[in-house]
């Protein structure tokens, strides 16, 4: 039982950032699952309520943080919340890391995107058919960067 609830984020986060890839969003069920998943989690790593109360907090910021970039166009509301929730699981102890690992991603995954939609605009369909502006999947970037982190953090020694 505790494995699964340590094991549960990666797979969740990584369907969150797959998803991402196909529909261009990130579902608040997927979030609130993910957060929800956290306290009997933080409880069998035996987290005190103080303790849980920082990664909280933690979250609360973040979501505050990704809401002003969401707000100033520079990511996606799901991509806060997603960003957001993530931030409840690392705190922060481990939230310069994430945030650090998730920006690396999200750049290269950037310049994929840019080199791809270039290949494409150079084809002679792609004048024809003018692309729409693309959306950067930056929830991919997000769950690579949580899958990059959570092995190092306190959780690893209670799922090996």
């Amino acid at each position: 039982m505790t494995q699964s609830l340590f094991l549960s984020f990666p797979v969740l986060i990584t369907f969150a950032g797959s998803y991402d890839i196909f529909s261009k969003t990130i579902s608040n069920r997927i979030c609130i699952v993910i957060a929800l998943v956290f306290l009997p989690a933080a409880i069998s790593l035996g987290l005190n309520a103080s303790e849980i109360a920082l990664h909280f907090s933690c979250a609360l910021a973040m979501l505050c943080a990704g809401f002003a970039l969401f707000v100033a166009g520079w990511v996606g509301g799901g991509d806060a919340k997603l960003f957001a929730t993530a931030a409840l699981w690392f705190g922060w102890g481990e939230i310069a890391d994430y945030a650090t690992i998730s920006a690396i991603i999200g750049g290269a995954l950037a310049l994929v995107v840019i080199a791809l939609r270039m290949a494409v605009l150079s084809l002679p369909l792609g004048v024809i058919f003018p692309l729409p502006r693309p959306e950067l999947p930056y929830g991919v970037a997000l769950a690579l960067a949580a899958l990059f982190v959570y092995p190092h953090g306190p959780w690893a020694g209670l799922v090996l």
